[in-house]
Order: C-alpha cells, then sequence, then structure tokens
C-alpha cells in the first residue's frame, strides 16, 4: 500500500473514486464539492492499494471556508495560520488496520511544513468518523459546536 500527498488538481483521475468511496454524499454533489476546493489550493493525502483507492483527507486553509473562518474567530484564531481537513474516508475492507492513523500523520506533517499551527475539524460526514476523531487525545474537543450539531475539535500542530 502507498500512502500520498499531491494538490486536488492533479489528483482528477482519482475523483470518480473518491466520490465512490465517499457513500455518505451523492456521487454528483461530492465531484461538485471536490471542483470548488481545487481553486482553492487544498491538498489531498491518499492510499492506494494497487489500482485501488482506499482512504483520503482533504485538506486546505482555514481561511477559504466560511465556516472555518465563522469558527475560528469563536475560538481566537487566525484563519490564515489554521487548516481544516475533509473528505475524510477509508475503504470499510481496510478499516482498523491503522490506515486512518497513518493517513493523518502525513497528513499533519505536511500542514505543519505548510506553516500551519492548528487543524480544525468540523461537519464530519458520520457520527463514526465524528467518534473517532473524538477518541484520538490531540484532538481537544471545543465548546464550539459546528452546522451538524457536534462539537468542533482543533489540534496543535506544534
Amino acid at each position: 500500500m502507498e500512502i500520498k500527498i499531491s494538490p486536488l488538481a492533479d489528483t482528477r483521475l482519482l475523483w470518480p473514486m473518491i466520490c465512490r468511496l465517499q457513500t455518505t454524499r451523492d456521487y454528483a454533489d461530492s465531484f461538485k464539492a471536490l471542483s470548488v476546493w481545487v481553486s482553492k489550493g487544498a491538498i489531498l493525502t491518499y492510499a492506494m492499494d494497487g489500482p485501488q483507492l482506499v482512504g483520503t483527507i482533504l485538506a486546505a486553509s482555514a481561511h477559504l471556508s466560511d465556516h472555518a473562518i465563522d469558527y475560528c474567530a469563536q475560538l481566537g484564531l487566525d484563519p490564515t495560520r489554521i487548516a481544516f481537513r475533509s473528505t475524510i474516508f477509508v475503504d470499510p475492507a481496510y478499516g482498523k488496520q491503522g490506515l486512518s492513523r497513518e493517513l493523518s500523520a502525513k497528513s499533519l506533517r505536511a500542514l505543519k511544513a505548510a506553516g500551519k499551527t492548528h487543524v480544525i475539524g468540523f461537519g464530519y460526514e458520520t457520527q463514526a468518523i465524528y467518534d473517532w476523531a473524538a477518541k484520538v487525545p490531540e484532538n481537544r474537543i471545543t465548546d464550539v459546536v459546528d452546522y451538524t450539531g457536534r462539537f468542533v475539535m482543533l489540534r496543535d500542530l506544534g
């Protein structure tokens, strides 16, 4: 298995697989959302098992998202120094094998190298993804509530 990181714009051939991996979203909606993030300089950390896409994490600067700007303001943070991550999915056949941790670690290293000080988490696609993120000791659950009714999480990249 190989874990890679690339600008989202350079991964267009993977988009149909990303959309299929996101079983919680309509395919057309997922494809449209990816298109929006290309112009915002998003990066994609992804895992390939041969020709099969098996996991993804999309990340972008918080100042490019109206939701993230609002949550950063509530937390007293500069959104230009903060990243947020989205499109966090692992193929169920690869669950419980540490793939989420590997994808996350590579994504976090890239964000820190890009000068980001924190990662903000919100709008989790499923309760299971939120529950997984909440168990990570480095993620601090804040008192800010996001648009899904869940608490925003914050991680210091120190």
